[in-house]
C-alpha cells in the first residue's frame, strides 16, 4: 500500500506538491486519489509491473 501512494501502476513516481503532511487539506481524499490510479474500469486491483512480469 505504501508503494501505491509513492507510485503509479506504470512505475512512474508521483510528484509532491507540498512540502509537509499539515499542508494537505484532506488526507483521505488524497489517499483515495492516489490507490484509485492501482484500480482497474471493474474496481479491481491492478499489478505493478514488476509483479506482472514475474508471472509472465
Amino acid at each position: 500500500m505504501l508503494h501505491a501512494l509513492d507510485v503509479r501502476a506504470d512505475d512512474s513516481a508521483w510528484t509532491y506538491t507540498w512540502s509537509s503532511v499539515a499542508e494537505l487539506r484532506h488526507i483521505p481524499g488524497w489517499v483515495r486519489h492516489r490507490l484509485a490510479a492501482w484500480l482497474d474500469d471493474d474496481g479491481q486491483a491492478l499489478l505493478s509491473r514488476v509483479a506482472a512480469r514475474g508471472r509472465g
